[in-house]
This record gives structure tokens, sequence and C-alpha cells, in this order.
């Protein structure tokens, strides 16, 4: 620490610190800097950070501040009160509301007593053990300042000294978040500045999803934050699914028909149940309605009904109603006609919870879609990142399997792009029963 005054009756202290290792302004302060407190008579050497001495007497003092030292108080006789930092310090941290911090070790000399208070007690509240104070991270998250202060005694003046926290109110693994959290996290920006693509989320899913009956807990993945932010706005967008929280293997939904085709009517994972035509493209397909429960409506844009109510016998009514009730509804841009061309009036926008993925979102480029569906699309960072785009069964996640998108084949009337087994584009029929991997965002 430079700059240290040496006392004297003409220059009484407190001693503003101006600098630290030549440093001046708001100084940064790292693990690096944590050092084993000065003792009495000790040389104040330069790898000394933030150890304060009164070099006339060779005494050091200390508060330890998390990885910060910050003198509190002094020698009645020399110390008039407080040396600190001309900057007050700061300590970020990341927890759920109840988390408990050992946040600092208050060192004082005498036998003043000790108080600490909390400025904003919907941030953090405080509490001293001993030398310790430990805070509690509350519901509101944001900054507030910690004071400390030391009562006189029969030798040493008060003296006080405050810190800064700061608080993100998430746990910085995804899983033990809440979606009220999560959702919280992504409308305030920072979700991307704690988790990471490819985290994992837990989804229970229970109920039937067309013919299949699913009672299970598949964990949905981070594919990317704000995700073609200009279009389709904030938020964490997460795909479906993988079959473990840490390791776990991309998987798609496939029912007991799969690979099969049929137009019957059954709802099978077929993109239309009657008919193999990709006619009215991704908009008025059955799958959308009826399989994923992406809209509350055939043929129309989502509404908030759509995971408040769902239609029954979809992926959308098996999600928990906490998890439904933090998605947000996505504007998307896809060929909704379907008629065997690339024209760019083919490519409209619909309002969805829980869509497939398109072509170029997977990709990154367009082989078979329309190709004017990319200037409205973005490839998900999960892929961008180099992530394999093979996909396997949920019931057998040994046994790859096709999946479909929602981005109809523009060179005919009866196919729409898939993801083969090997992870490659190709196109598939409409009346087929493929795997389905979908995409929710939760944000507002």
């Amino acid at each position: 620490v430079d700059n240290v005054r040496q006392y004297s009756t003409e220059n009484p202290p407190p001693y503003p610190v101006t600098s630290v290792n030549k440093k001046t302004g708001a100084v940064e302060i790292g693990a690096t800097d944590l050092m084993t407190p000065l003792q009495a008579g000790d040389a104040l050497a330069d790898d000394d950070t933030l150890a304060f001495l009164d070099k006339s007497e060779g005494v050091a003092k200390s508060i330890q501040v998390g990885t910060l030292k910050l003198l509190l108080g002094g020698d009645a006789g020399k110390y008039g009160g407080l040396v600190t930092l001309t900057n007050d310090e700061k300590i970020d941290i990341n927890g759920k509301p109840g988390t408990v911090v050992n946040a600092a070790i208050v060192k004082r000399l005498g036998t003043g007593s000790i108080m600490v208070k909390s400025l904003d007690e919907n941030v953090v509240t405080v509490a001293l053990e001993g030398e310790q104070i430990k805070l509690t991270i509350g519901k509101g998250g944001g900054d507030t300042t910690v004071a400390v202060s030391v009562a006189s005694d029969d030798t040493f003046t008060p003296a006080s000294v405050a810190f800064r926290v700061s608080v993100l109110p998430y746990d910085t693994t995804l899983s033990e978040n809440t979606p009220d959290m999560l959702k919280k996290a992504a409308d305030e920006g920072v979700a991307a500045s704690i988790w990471a693509v490819g985290d994992t989320y837990p989804c229970r899913l229970h109920g039937t999803v067309g013919t299949l009956t699913l009672n299970t807990t598949l964990w949905a993945y981070v594919v990317g934050f704000d995700h073609n932010e200009e279009i389709e706005g904030k938020g964490i967008y997460f795909g479906t699914f993988k079959n473990a929280a840490k390791d776990g293997v991309d998987v798609c939904l496939v029912d007991s028909e799969y690979n099969s085709y049929y137009t019957n009517g059954t709802k099978y994972f077929n993109m239309n149940h009657s008919s193999n035509t990709i006619v009215g493209g991704w908009k008025s397909c059955d799958l959308r309605y009826d399989i994923l429960g992406s809209t509350h409506a055939k043929g129309a844009d989502a509404n908030a009904t759509t995971t408040l109510n769902p239609v029954p016998n979809t992926l959308m009514a098996a999600f928990e109603a906490e998890l439904r009730a933090a998605m947000k509804p996505i504007t998307k841009y896809t060929d909704n006609a379907g008629n065997k061309s690339t024209s760019a009036e083919n490519v409209t926008k619909t309002i969805d919870y829980l869509p497939l993925f398109a072509e170029f979102e997977i990709f990154g480029e367009r082989t078979y879609a329309n190709s004017n569906e990319q200037n409205y699309q973005k490839q998900f960072d999960y892929w961008k990142n180099g992530n394999d785009k093979k996909k396997y069964r949920h019931d057998r996640p040994t046994t790859s399997a096709w999946w479909r998108s929602r981005s109809p084949n523009s060179d005919g009337t009866n196919y729409f792009v898939i993801t083969n087994t090997d992870g490659t584009v190709n196109k598939g029929g409409a009346d087929y029963s493929g795997g389905v991997a979908a995409h929710f965002a939760i944000g507002s």
C-alpha cells in the first residue's frame, strides 16, 4: 500500500490510502490480494496488499472482508479513527434467497462491542457470530451496504467501516433455481452471466402425448440466451431433451409407430395425421397443435391460454404448471404455405410456445427449406458451438433416431426437413412418425 502517511501531531490521522500497489482509482481486489494480516513490528512489503500499517509504531490492524482487508479503528493515542481505501469495496454474491454466506471476519483492538447492519434487508440480512459476519440472501437482489462499527472502550476510540454487497439471488447451478427465478434472471438480462449454453434443467413429464404415455424426468438444455433477440426477444432458450443432468445424451421423443407412416387420423408423431401433405406449412400442421400444444388452437397464434389451459394430451400439458407459467411466447418465421415454392411471401410469422426447430436454426445453413426462412432466423448457439446434431430415442438412448424440424421442403409437397440418424440434414414424409424435439423460452 502506497502513500500511508506517518503519524505526527501536525498531521493527525485518519490517513487516506490513495493507491494500492501503485494503482489508483477504483482498485479491483482479487484472490491474490488475500494475505495473512501483518503482525506488530512487521515491515511493509510490496506484496502486503491492503495491509494497513502505522509505520511509526510498526503495528498492523485489519478487517478481513472476503478477499479484502480493511483497517478498522486504531489506538486512541496514535490513530484518531479509521483508515480505509479511497473507494469502498464490494463483494459479489450469487445464491438462492435464504443462502447464508460467510462474508467477513471482523478484527478489532480492545473490547468495544461490534455492531453490524444491512442498509437494505431485502438484499441481505446480517448477523454477527463471534467475529464472523454472516449474510443471508434476501429475495430482492441488487446492491446494498453493510456497516460495521466498534464501540469505544477505555483505550480505543469508536470506529466504523462499510462494504458494499451486490447480490444476484440465483444459484449458479441452473437446476437449483425455480422457474420463477429463471424468469427473473432472463428479464433482468443477467442469465448469460450466471449460466452457460448446455446447462440442464429438470422437466417432470406426466401425461399422454399423442399416443405416448410419459411419467418420467428428462432434462431441457440451454440452446441460447436472448436468441435472435430482434425478432424473438430476450429469454433463456431451452431445447428438449437430454436423458441426464450431466453427460446425458440428446434424445427425442418417439412413439410406438416411430418410422412408420399413417394417415388414419391417429395422433402419432407425424406432421399431419390424415394426409401426406405439407400444404399450410408449419402454421397449420396437426403436430404443432395436438402433439406439441405450441398453440391453443389449430392454425392460430398462441395466446396465454396455451400455457394456462394447455391442449390435452400434448407435450405442453405434460409439463408441470410452474414451468409452463414461466414460458414466454416466441415469434417464429417459417414457410407457412408449403406449396413447393421458395417465394418470400410464403415465409410468415407465428406466435408459439413450444415449436420445433427450423432447418437454419439447427444447421446454420439452408439445404431444403425455403431460402427466405433464414432471413428471419439465426442458428442456436448450442449447435453453433459445435455440439452434435445427432439424437437418440428417449426410450432407448443407445439407438439414434431421426427427428423433425418445422421447415417444409421447398421442392415438393410431401416432405418436411429432418435431421438424419447420423446428424445430417435430410427430408422426410409428413405422414411418417418421427422423433420430436421442440424448444421453449423462459422470460416475459
